[in-house]
């Protein structure tokens, strides 16, 4: 065929050449703004995507206005339709524009409350009650729809009730409600303060519960102990539980509050994650019933808590933890002995994921329990408090450790005096796979030894040197020519 022909060749529309469900298909991987932009594509798309009625079932996209952007499509629009809603900004006008359009058939609704816009998302709570799955707020009026939510939405599978703002406290009703059962519910996410006898009322009407995230902080002592009590004696199907007193600051915690929990499974074989962070003393040791029940199931577990010696070498007196890949322990000054840290991670041959800090002199950061870890390790982080020397690291043993970790993707070691040049040499020998390095507020690392690594380490996509006196501005400035694409801290 000639070019010219292949030029005027009349071009044929694809809409009228595919089936009804085939283009149900292609269209249903668009945004909702995008499928609303495909209606000016042609008539033939206008005819069939205003036809569609799964063109309305997913109005969430951030990008679009629902009261403004839709008001040109009323005559098309049916509220019917609508099963998945997310409202980005604290606006009273696009959820009035879902009770005008008398959407009551929502699954999935995301939505933000203040109390301008009160009243609105009462009403819209009640209006699509019977139907709602899967619903999130952010509140900032306190608990004001938390029990409106638990005694009027019965067949919700997940429930996020996220606090945001100044805690605004209902002092209209008693601590412990007298709630249905709600067998459905599967997916639990508290992030405000509430009394204990609200939350173990909350989770004696939810039997079913798999995952749930609890936040309160500034409670009495002994609050999270009663609740880790009644979990571990009524929730068996529980296999995510995580429970956060006062919040970490962002600077001294590598993780996030919000990662999100993995999908919902239909047949949970035993609780797979447990964080404890920022609760009191005495939770750690009221964990202990849990961890000996689930220890050969559990793969994250997260103590950012007091934990005591005690504590420490029940963990350890576990035959085996076959499945744990993640371990997260702050120290304190209870200072746990390093004997019982490394029997614990001697006895979890799949660990992949390490981390451990300390902000107060402790010892049990040492060589011993570098020692203790196995190949498998792929993100390690050690992070000790501003200016905390302890001797009982040291180079040798990171050597050590590099030099067995081959594959070793991510080294976080702010404040690690045990960083030196021969460590970023081995680095550069060994390893190949380092996209992550964090040697922050370390005095012992050169310019010429971190210019060694870089030469031939072209994976690196974040480094933080900050606060490293000998790494100068002309270092950096190499740095960032030899990685452009990497994020640099100095």
């Amino acid at each position: 065929m000639q070019r010219h022909e292949l030029i005027h060749k009349p071009t044929q529309d694809f809409v009228g050449h595919l089936s009804y469900d085939l283009l149900g298909l292609i269209f249903g991987q668009l945004s909702f703004r995008e499928r609303i932009r495909c209606t000016r594509v042609s008539k033939a798309w206008r005819l069939y995507l205003l036809s569609w009625p799964n063109i309305w079932s997913d109005i969430s996209d951030g990008h679009c206005n629902l009261d403004s952007n839709l008001t040109p499509y009323l005559p098309y629009f049916s509220g019917k339709h609508v099963r998945t809603v997310r409202i980005p900004e604290y606006s009273d006008q696009p959820i009035q524009f879902l009770i005008n359009q008398r959407c009551r058939y929502i699954e999935t609704l995301q939505v933000p409350c203040r109390p301008n816009t009160l009243v609105n998302v009462h009403r819209m709570l009640l209006f699509a009650c019977d139907s709602l799955t899967d619903l999130t707020i952010h509140s900032g009026v306190g608990d004001l729809l938390l029990d409106l939510v638990l005694t009027r939405c019965r067949n919700l599978a997940s429930f996020q009730y996220l606090h945001s703002g100044f805690y605004h406290a209902n002092n209209n009703h008693h601590d412990k409600l007298a709630l249905c059962q709600r067998p459905k519910l599967h997916r639990l996410i508290l992030d405000i303060p509430l009394g204990e006898a609200k939350v173990i009322s909350i989770l004696s009407c939810c039997p079913n519960l798999r995952q749930l995230h609890l936040r309160s902080s500034g409670m009495q002592y002994g609050y999270f102990n009663s609740i880790l009590r009644f979990i571990h004696s009524y929730h068996a199907h529980m296999s995510h539980l995580r429970l956060f007193g006062a919040r970490p600051s962002s600077s001294s915690s590598f993780l996030s509050l919000y990662d999100p929990f993995p999908p919902l499974t239909q047949k949970p074989d035993g609780l797979r994650e447990l964080w404890l962070i920022g609760t009191d003393e005495g939770s750690s040791q009221h964990m202990l019933p849990i961890t000996q029940q689930h220890h050969t199931t559990l793969q994250k577990l997260h103590i950012r808590s007091p934990i005591t010696p005690g504590v420490m070498a029940c963990l350890a007196l576990h035959a085996n933890w076959p499945a744990l890949t993640e371990l997260c322990i702050q120290l304190t000054h209870y200072s746990p002995a390093a004997s019982d840290l490394c029997s614990l991670i001697q006895r979890a041959p799949r660990l992949s994921h390490i981390q451990l800090s300390s902000f107060t002199a402790t010892n049990t950061i040492s060589d011993s329990v570098l020692d203790a870890m196995g190949s498998s390790v792929r993100c390690l982080r050690l992070q000790q408090g501003y200016n905390l020397v302890s001797g009982a690291l040291t180079p040798a043993a990171l050597i050590r450790f590099i030099e067995r970790t081959a594959a070793v993707e991510e080294l976080q070691l702010p404040n690690v005096h045990a960083v030196t040049d021969d460590v970023l040499d081995a680095l550069q020998k060994h390893v190949s796979t380092l996209h992550t390095l964090d040697v922050y507020g370390n005095e012992q690392i050169s310019a010429d030894g971190l210019c060694r690594l870089i030469s031939t380490n072209s994976r690196l996509v974040w480094l933080n040197v900050g606060q490293c006196p000998s790494i100068t501005s002309q270092t950096i400035r190499m740095v960032k020519d030899r990685l452009p694409l990497a994020k640099v801290y100095d």
